[in-house]
């Protein structure tokens, strides 16, 4: 039987002081997470601790070899902490954020993506790598798109409450508004783009993306998580067919429209058909 211990005064402050600054959970739980973590490697209250604990601390990190995410995550929590919660703003001064790599980035040819866009076998899972490559929206807010956030006659997508909160507009490629008016007439959707489990909920705690597989391990990061999916996407059998190629869904009954009219025959709300 798992025992509930009371929080601690300072830790309910600090709670407070997240939730005023109106901070996402998830940023909540992290915060106070590596604030205790702290704390508890040198068994003592973290407000009794000073500038060479926090360089101690922070070369221990790099001694275990954490992710350069937790490292990061970690000097926020603490720079948070000290700053706000204790209000002590000269302990910035004593928490540097460690330097960042500069690398170049992996640019794929136009043959890769289009055979890496082409690979997925169903036309769902199709507009979900297509939609993620040509509008660089998080899983996260792929989740939560809905038909009326497609604007075809201004040719935008209007994201809902991104990462910190905050509403965008990002461009709607050409190319991918006939998949996704495709999309949409063959599924006969009605409100959310890529429907299935609740993970388009913004409550839902562990909101991950569409067809994720089983959770990876605690330590992966955002990036990993993505690639799971991708791979997921990518493989050439379907978990549990016994190996077989998965069925596109209109080979599997589904009919599909012969032509796709420039107004939606379903009406509003359908934005994407409009």
């Amino acid at each position: 039987m798992k025992i509930i211990r009371p929080m601690s005064p300072l830790r309910r402050r600090m709670l407070e002081d997240l939730q005023i600054r109106n901070y996402s959970p998830h940023t909540i739980d992290g915060y106070l997470r590596y604030v205790a973590q702290f704390a508890k490697h040198f068994g003592a209250s973290p407000d009794r601790l000073g500038p060479e604990h926090i360089r101690t601390y922070q070369l221990h990190l790099l001694h275990i070899q954490v992710s350069e995410s937790v490292f990061i995550q970690t000097v926020c929590a603490l720079r948070f902490f000290y700053e706000t919660t204790l209000g002590r703003p000269w302990m910035v001064d004593f928490i540097p954020y460690p330097q960042k790599p500069k690398t170049l980035p992996v640019i794929l040819s136009r043959d890769e993506v289009k055979a890496w866009l082409l690979a997925p076998r169903h036309l769902k899972h199709r507009a979900i790598l297509a939609t993620l490559y040509a509008t660089g929206v998080r899983v996260s807010e792929l989740c939560q798109l809905q038909g009326t956030d497609i604007d075809s006659q201004r040719m935008v997508i209007r994201v809902r409450q991104g990462k910190g909160k905050r509403d965008r507009f990002v461009m709607l490629s050409p190319d991918l508004l006939p998949l996704l008016r495709r999309y949409w007439k063959l599924y006969q959707l009605h409100s959310w783009l890529f429907s299935g489990t609740p993970c388009h909920r913004a409550d839902h705690p562990r909101r991950r993306g569409p067809y994720l597989h089983p959770s990876p391990p605690r330590r992966q990061g955002h990036q990993g998580r993505v690639s799971t999916f991708i791979s997921a996407q990518l493989c050439d059998a379907s978990a549990g067919s016994g190996g077989r190629p998965a069925p596109h869904p209109i080979a599997a009954g589904a009919r599909e429209p012969a032509q796709y009219e420039p107004l939606s025959p379903c009406g509003p709300p359908c934005a994407p058909c409009h």
